[in-house]
């Protein structure tokens, strides 16, 4: 019988300490990223696994979803964790959540800091190193994790998102439909799945009306109203013939709103936003924006990690994709 391999295993493998391939594991102290590297790799070669199963049994369950974002800025993943925690706890289950601040490392560090306290974790995931993509897929062999908002290919955990694509098109058609020709999409990071479904669906709706696609109407940053600023204003000094804007996040924006206001050209250039519910009526006439169904994605997300806690995780894993809504157009 082949025996599963132990952290006295990879240590003998690789050289390095008990406790520091324990604090790697566990999410603890601060572990280099070259020996990080040197971990994973080797537990995916001895064909290591996490025992946090073992762990949830000697204490008798926790209890508890871990819940860990990028920040804690983002108004909808907020709306949507508030939604969470009380379904929840109608189930008898509290919420750690984290926010790793866009950073790799302790993005990395939280998840295993999360698989050893939690029944379950609830994720939005920005790393794109596929070594942790490999080490995420380690752990969730044996603990429950599902990823909303955003996925990446080898990230193999239960997922839901909404379908941007398609309602960055529907929002795109319907500023075409109104007269514009000239319209910027402004966007979150380059070559994520998100960034890159945003930009096909903004793609495809000037194509269906036989609109040329210029390069310089697009802009790539992050979503923090800092970034929706900086973004708005070279679309705007490399194209003066712009006449809207799609704004792909709530965030980028609220920044986009404060070009156009400093600018005086807040009459001049329609602007189409995300999740603007807390503020649709502040602009006259309202403001048209895509609405993402809060309660519905909360609903698939509780139901998706509950199940895995009663019936145990099954492969292959799920991909649900919601459809969201658009208002005031």
């Amino acid at each position: 019988m082949i025996m599963a391999a132990t952290i006295k295993d990879i240590s003998a493998y690789t050289g390095l300490s008990t406790g520091t391939i324990s604090n790697y594991i566990n999410g603890k102290g601060n572990v280099s990223q070259e020996k990080q590297e040197t971990i994973r790799n080797a537990m995916n070669k001895l064909g290591y696994h996490l025992n946090v199963a073992g762990r949830s049994l000697r204490t008798n369950s926790f209890k508890t979803i871990g819940i860990l974002i990028p920040d804690f800025g983002n108004v909808y993943l907020l709306r949507v964790i508030s939604i969470i925690e009380d379904s929840l706890e109608q189930c008898g289950y509290g919420i750690l959540v984290v926010s790793y601040g866009h950073s790799p490392e302790k993005e990395q560090s939280l998840i295993g800091y999360l698989a050893g306290r939690t029944d379950g974790i609830i994720y939005v995931p920005s790393n794109m190193d596929s070594g942790f993509h490999r080490y995420l897929n380690t752990i969730r062999r044996e603990k429950p994790i599902v990823i909303f908002d955003e996925v990446f290919d080898g990230i193999n955990c239960d997922c839901i998102i909404v379908d941007s694509k398609e309602a960055t098109e529907n929002a795109v058609a319907a500023l075409i439909r109104k007269g514009h020709r000239e319209i910027g999409i402004l966007l979150g990071p380059k070559g994520r799945f998100t960034t890159n479904e945003r930009l096909y669906g903004y793609k495809k709706a000037h194509e269906a009306s036989h609109l040329p696609i210029r390069k310089e109407n697009i802009a790539f940053g992050n979503y923090t109203k800092s970034s929706g600023k900086a973004m708005c204003e070279e679309l705007l000094d490399r194209n003066r013939n712009i006449t809207a804007i799609f704004a792909s996040g709530y965030r980028i924006m609220l920044g986009v709103l404060s070009v156009l206001c400093e600018r005086n050209l807040s009459e001049e250039i329609e602007v189409f936003g995300y999740d603007a519910k807390d503020i649709e009526d502040i602009t006259k006439p309202k403001l048209p924006y895509v609405y993402q169904p809060y309660d519905l994605i909360a609903k698939e997300i509780t139901g998706l990690i509950l199940k895995q806690i009663s019936e145990g995780i099954t492969d292959p894993p799920k991909r649900i994709l919601l459809a969201a809504e658009l208002r005031n157009i």
